[in-house]
């Protein structure tokens, strides 16, 4: 699972439109809060071929910090990730990215 931003996106590889994140780690906090640290990647390709070949972006976050004190159902793990994408992706979307749901 991950996330696909469409939107032409500058990485300290170069210049890509199918940039693909996925989320490496969550650390829940007290059942209040997560932390999730993300993986950016030119593309899903690139990803499938080399999984360390991890990019950089400044619009991109690699570990970001969500509130999850509202929406907490359980602590399982499948909830957890399926609630750390929602945000993450609401989070890019914010900041004028465009991101499609991306099943892998």
């Amino acid at each position: 699972m991950g996330l696909l931003i469409t939107n032409q996106l500058s990485t300290n590889a170069g210049v890509t439109t199918e940039a693909y994140l996925n989320i490496a780690e969550i650390t829940v906090r007290r059942r209040k809060s997560i932390k999730v640290k993300t993986n950016l990647y030119l593309s899903l390709q690139a990803k499938t071929e080399n999984d360390k070949a991890t990019v950089n972006s400044d619009l991109v976050y690699s570990s970001i910090h969500f509130d999850i004190s509202e929406s907490f159902i359980d602590v399982e793990e499948v909830a957890i990730y399926e609630l750390a994408y929602s945000k993450l992706k609401d989070a890019l979307i914010a900041n004028g990215l465009e991101v499609e749901d991306q099943i892998s």
